[in-house]
């Protein structure tokens, strides 16, 4: 046996029977948010971890076995997989627009009648758009090309088919929505503007992502996103952890200020909390 691949036998080893086994007990003795937000902070566990963990925990307090959701932005389906896992009976629309990315995921969910899904980008207009592809890391991809943290990526231009998403739930009649996600790489002004007949009918929970390097692309500020939850449909803003903590909301100055220095970029819309 060779020292590297014995050395990392070892360590899959140590991971499994005490390293994974004292975490789960840590866990289970402060509590699982707590013990998420100790790793983050420590630099442990990485930011989009972190908040698709605690969008996990919110999504199992949040939605009813019977409840219908919206994954706006689905990707590799790792969120609406979170939604499946609560619902027995309940629907998701899940819309893609990146055509590999809609391929794998109509196979993937081929079978579960629990699923509609669309290749769509949402917006507030119908028709077609642009779109700047991402070929080296099609997460970042969006109707505009966003800021890249790495210095070098490789993208193209295609073109999408756009709807809004209070049409398109007209027209499939899947009732009254309770949750909507919305990872769309700084167009969420856009996405929200084309679903005001759902937050006012509706009135769902919104985890929506919103931070520079995106929105900014869009000429979209924090204030222009708040002037349409707060100051139209009365929603508060929370931090994804502040939520599950009882915490109080963000005022206006705190989620600007969230923004402008990229503390959070990943947040929880609810009404009247």
């Amino acid at each position: 046996m060779n020292a590297p691949a014995g050395t990392a036998r070892w360590r899959r080893l140590l991971r499994r029977q005490i390293v994974g086994p004292f975490a789960r007990l840590v866990a289970g003795l402060v509590g699982k948010r707590r013990w998420l937000e100790f790793r983050w902070r420590q630099g442990a566990l990485p930011t989009n971890a972190y908040y698709d963990a605690l969008t996990g925990l919110i999504i199992r307090r949040l939605l009813d076995r019977d409840a219908v959701a919206v994954d706006i932005g689905c990707h590799r389906g790792e969120v609406l997989e979170l939604m499946l896992e609560r619902l027995k009976n309940g629907r998701v629309a899940a819309f893609e627009p990146i055509p590999a990315r809609f391929a794998e995921l109509a196979a993937r969910f081929a079978d579960d009648d629990r699923v509609r899904l669309f290749k769509l980008a949402l917006s507030d207009r119908t028709g077609q758009s642009e779109f700047n592809l991402v070929i080296s890391n099609d997460a970042y991809s969006g109707f505009r090309r966003r800021r890249y943290d790495r210095p070098i990526e490789t993208d193209t231009t295609i073109i999408v088919d756009t709807d809004r998403l209070e049409d398109v739930l007209a027209r499939e009649s899947m009732g009254p929505v309770r949750l909507i996600k919305i990872d769309v790489e700084g167009a969420e002004l856009e996405v929200l503007r084309g679903a005001e007949a759902v937050l006012r009918a509706d009135r769902p929970a919104i985890l929506f992502e919103h931070g520079p390097g995106a929105a900014d692309i869009y000429g979209t500020t924090p204030d222009m996103l708040l002037d349409l939850l707060a100051g139209e449909h009365d929603y508060r803003v929370y931090r994804l952890g502040d939520w599950l903590a009882g915490r109080p909301a963000l005022d206006r100055a705190s989620f600007v200020d969230e923004f402008h220095h990229g503390r959070h970029y990943f947040f929880l819309a609810l009404v009247g909390h």
